[in-house]
């Protein structure tokens, strides 16, 4: 179910959103509250939070596609939102449990039982994040995502292991390379 309650002033671009403004399956919820400018062309604001409560992480898919897939697990927490429509300020913290999702781009499947990332309008750090392959064997993970208001990402990340699943992709999977690679 998706409930919006709230307000929208048509001269200004600007909508309200009161709780319990969502996305409700189950005891699953995104919920959403705050005022929001519509217009991301000019100069609207915004002042709001996100709330993720056993919300799947599978609902990212259609952001995430050809990326990653088969995504599983649950995110709590929250992330607040404020400044200009284009280029948010964001500060929060998530929980991500009992993931799970396959890097298409490697054709690799990995689980992450739990991790807990801090989320600024400069970076998405997550400390260290203990990351299983398909066989079991563990890495970690740490490092950081960084970007500019959610834009100009990259990636500092580092994962270390004695003995990973880093490549599993069939011939016809990927004109460029292809195979089993379990590296130690």
């Amino acid at each position: 179910d998706i409930v919006a309650i709230g307000r929208y002033n048509v001269s200004r671009n600007f909508a309200l959103l009161q709780a319990p403004s969502g996305v409700f399956r189950g005891n699953a919820s995104l919920l959403a509250s705050g005022a929001f400018g519509v217009d991301s062309t000019s100069n609207s604001r915004m002042r709001g939070q996100l709330q993720f409560n056993n919300t799947p992480l599978s609902w990212l898919s259609p952001v995430l596609k050809d990326y990653v897939s088969g995504l599983g697990g649950v995110l709590n927490g929250n992330v607040q939102l404020r400044g200009p429509v284009s280029a948010p300020d964001m500060t929060g913290q998530v929980a991500l449990s009992n993931a799970a999702l396959r890097v298409d781009y490697l054709g690799t499947n990995y689980r992450i039982p739990r991790a807990d990332i801090l989320i600024s309008d400069r970076e998405i750090t997550f400390g260290e994040v203990r990351l299983l392959d398909q066989y079991n064997n563990e890495a970690a993970l740490t490092g950081s995502i960084d970007h500019d208001h959610l834009n100009d990402f990259s990636l500092r990340l580092r994962l270390t292991s004695d003995k990973f699943e880093v490549l599993n992709l069939k011939d016809y999977e990927s004109e460029y390379f292809y195979g089993h690679l379990v590296a130690q």
